[in-house]
């Protein structure tokens, strides 16, 4: 029996080919180690920082023409786009999330821009690929927002992500089906946190949602003799299609924003349209904070 065994090492010895095959930087100390192989969304987020290495809203600060573009624009958008990140408030967040922003709505065409979280990880940031551009509005704090929302077709979003100097926005497409990706409509927004009218000079409220108007004083006294200062809170309590049915209370006792030991002068359910006649929106909202 030892005889097999030494007379299989010696056969072993004389010819190649024999124990297991040397795999290139695996077969010893001195070989060179493998790199991962480049995922496709590895290799696709590497070419978009390429392409887009401008931070947006970098100084100079936007113009009064940037801050009256972005108002109207986030007046008739018909939501916005979020990150999908831990602590966002989305389902399934993406631990690092970067939203690309493309040219056209496929998959295929050129990224202009992205939209993600920045070195901190606190704030989301945009970077294009044109240097200079301006932000349209903050996206953190209580007044934060995503990506105003122009145009959904499909699966595709078209957002507005920057803008120049003089007031012209930056527009491109992101894929809704991406999970980094969230869409909240403005039915959806107003739903949630503290929401406020526009234009209170303006509004028209309904005793129904097909209603003749009705007159709803929203202001008190001021200070001053013979003051009034407009001074409401509103809670929303149903969207139907373009209405909105609201909780109108008179001062604003709410604990987040207003004085909650005041004297109710009114409280009613009334109806509001989500929009108004020209498709600007009629209310306001923060989606952080109270």
């Amino acid at each position: 029996m030892r005889w097999v065994l030494a007379s299989a090492a010696l056969l072993c010895l004389s010819f190649s080919g024999c124990g297991a095959p040397e795999i290139p930087g695996e077969g010893g100390d001195d070989a060179p180690a493998r790199a991962a192989p480049e995922n496709d969304r590895e290799a696709e987020l590497r070419e978009a920082a390429e392409k887009a290495p401008y931070l947006v809203g970098e100084a100079p600060p936007p113009s009064r023409e940037v801050d009256e573009a972005a108002r109207e624009d986030a007046d008739r958008a018909s939501g916005h786009v979020y990150l999908n990140y831990s602590g966002g408030g989305g389902e399934a967040p993406v631990e690092e999330p970067v939203i690309l922003i493309r040219e056209e709505p496929d998959p295929s065409s050129d990224v202009v821009a992205t939209f993600s979280m920045d070195g901190t990880g606190t704030d989301p940031v945009v970077r294009a690929g044109e240097a200079g551009l301006k932000e349209g509005a903050p996206r953190s704090g209580p007044d934060a927002r995503g990506l105003p929302v122009a145009q959904v077709d499909g699966g595709w979003a078209r957002i507005i992500y920057a803008y120049e100097a003089d007031g012209a926005s930056r527009s491109g497409w992101v894929n809704l089906e991406r999970p980094e990706a969230r869409l909240r409509t403005y039915e959806e927004e107003v739903q949630d946190g503290v929401v406020w009218l526009r234009d209170p000079d303006a509004a028209t409220f309904r005793e129904e949602p097909e209603g003749p108007p009705v007159q709803v004083p929203l202001t008190v006294e001021g200070e001053a003799p013979g003051e009034r200062v407009v001074d409401y809170v509103l809670r929303v309590q149903e969207v139907r299609e373009d209405r909105v049915r609201v909780e109108v209370t008179i001062p604003n006792v709410s604990p987040c924003t207003g004085d909650p030991y005041a004297e109710v002068v009114m409280q009613e359910e009334l109806w509001l349209p989500l929009r108004d006649s020209e498709g600007r929106r009629t209310l306001g909202q923060a989606v952080e904070g109270c």
